[in-house]
């Protein structure tokens, strides 16, 4: 079973909650605004459904909250900053928006993000750029979850990718190099759904429907596209943990690699330095356009840009609220009576 619940009431309940687990009043703002942006645009895998274990990761002390974010490398176009294990949304909001500030001064920017933690829905920070009428990309890596094309080890990441492009319709992609994000395979779990048999693998290699054989039992989520979706993940681990100097550990004259470190990338483009403003908007409109005035296969009403039945979901729970499953809600219910928080929901 589903509720739709307002938007504003869960905002008050979660914010309590993260206050009350430790997080100072802005960084709880903070990051109960990136999970409700995840439950509106409906990629629930992203959303509320986390806050049990970011509570436990702030507990565990995984999740700083008192950190020293600060940037220890940089250029007029660049720069490298450590988030010293700040809450994912409050470290990729503060790069974010420095990214996006070089960039207005020379057009193109990049910020590599070490000592990370769990961020989020990449679309959160690429669209701050968006607002500010350039190109955002935002790209992160995550702990050891997707088997190498031919494997079945846990060696990558789901490292996802975002790319935001600012039109008089947004579009936006955002996904990541899995066939599934693994928080939708933890959310099944949560819900006691089974997944689709190419999602996942078990820990002896084969093809599973359990979202159990993966949440607790150290199975594999599979690359999208086989041998294209992996070599996407290498290259994003590459551009988060290893550029970042994040992955990166130095013993004596020995250089060997932290498998298990978090990082981030933010990428940020002044599309007025290399042509105009308008006439890029204008033609990204009719380019969108066309594509969606294309033929339809049997079946297909419309075709979406990517990006836009995640707005339309948003605009939506803003009207009706949001989507949570009773799973979620109970497990939220839980987590707000432990902090002795009253959780009665608005539906």
């Amino acid at each position: 079973m589903e509720y739709r619940v307002k938007v504003e009431k869960m905002r008050q309940i979660i914010e309590a909650v993260y206050e009350r687990a430790g997080l100072k009043t802005v960084d709880a703002k903070r990051v109960t605004d990136n999970l409700l942006f995840a439950d509106m645009r409906g990629i629930y895998s992203h959303g509320l459904v986390k806050v049990p274990t970011y509570v436990r990761w702030i507990e565990e002390g995984k999740i700083k909250i008192s950190p020293q974010i600060q940037v220890v490398q940089e250029s007029e176009s660049c720069a490298t900053i450590d988030a010293d294990f700040a809450p994912g949304s409050v470290a990729g909001v503060h790069a974010m928006d420095y990214t996006i500030e070089k960039a207005k001064k020379c057009g193109l920017a990049m910020t590599t993000v070490k000592n990370g933690t769990h961020f989020g829905a990449a679309a959160y920070y690429a669209l701050r750029a968006v607002k500010e009428n350039m190109i955002g990309i935002a790209l992160t890596n995550s702990v050891k979850l997707m088997a190498p094309y031919g494997g079945y080890e846990r060696e990558l990441g789901t490292n996802p990718i975002c790319i935001a492009v600012p039109g008089t319709k947004t579009i936006v992609y955002d996904g990541a190099t899995s066939i599934a994000a693994y928080n939708k395979i933890f959310l099944a779990n949560a819900e006691n759904r089974c997944i689709p048999d190419n999602w996942a693998l078990d820990n002896k290699g084969h093809c599973t429907t359990n979202p159990e054989d993966v949440v607790a039992h150290g199975g594999a989520v599979r690359p999208f596209g086989e041998y294209k979706g992996y070599g996407l993940a290498v290259m994003v681990q590459i551009l988060t943990g290893i550029l970042s100097g994040g992955s990166i550990v130095k013993e004596e004259n020995e250089v060997k690699e932290n498998v298990d470190a978090t990082a981030y990338s933010f990428m940020v483009i002044d599309i007025s330095k290399f042509t105009e403003l308008e006439a890029f908007k204008k033609t990204v409109d009719i380019f969108g356009e066309r594509l969606k005035n294309s033929l339809k296969q049997d079946g297909v009403k419309e075709i979406y840009l990517p990006g836009e039945i995640e707005e339309f979901k948003y605009k939506e729970s803003e009207k009706q609220g949001i989507k949570i499953h009773e799973d979620v809600a109970k497990s939220l219910k839980q987590i707000a009576e432990k902090f002795e928080i009253k959780f009665k929901l608005d539906y």
